[in-house]
């Protein structure tokens, strides 16, 4: 099983993208389950576009660290424990639009566990993946 996926990446616009294909492609070296995959890159890719939208004023450079790990479970279950951390100060976005703002309920909800902790130092979201079956290939 290939280790860790981790990755120190600019909070820009294209940064969201860009992620979630490298982190597909990690989770197909590990043999992550394909019906599985949608949520959990979904999810990452929520809390990516949240650090780049949220955590650093126009113009400051900011980098988005992620982490995700692969843990054993019971009956040959595997789950992801992933940990996205900034180390800006939280933005609200300059006006309510009503498509947005869903960030942290579709990270919510396409996760078993998800938890923010944010202070004057950044923020930090873990999340924890349902269980799920390694492919045998």
């Amino acid at each position: 099983m290939r280790g860790a996926f981790h990755q120190r990446v600019p909070a820009d616009s294209h940064t969201p993208k860009l992620v979630s294909g490298s982190f597909q492609e990690w989770l197909n070296e590990l043999r992550w389950p394909q019906q599985e995959m949608p949520d959990i890159v979904l999810a990452l890719g929520e809390a990516v576009s949240n650090a780049c939208e949220h955590a650093y004023p126009v113009g400051l450079d900011g980098v988005i660290s992620i982490r995700v790990e692969c843990l054993a479970g019971p009956n040959g279950t595997r789950r992801l424990i992933l940990t996205i951390a900034d180390t800006g100060a939280w933005r609200d976005p300059p006006a309510r639009i009503h498509d947005r703002r869903h960030g942290m309920a579709i990270m919510r909800a396409t996760t078993d566990f998800m938890h923010l902790d944010g202070t004057a130092a950044g923020t930090r979201i873990k999340l924890i993946s349902r269980p799920a079956q390694l492919v045998d290939h």
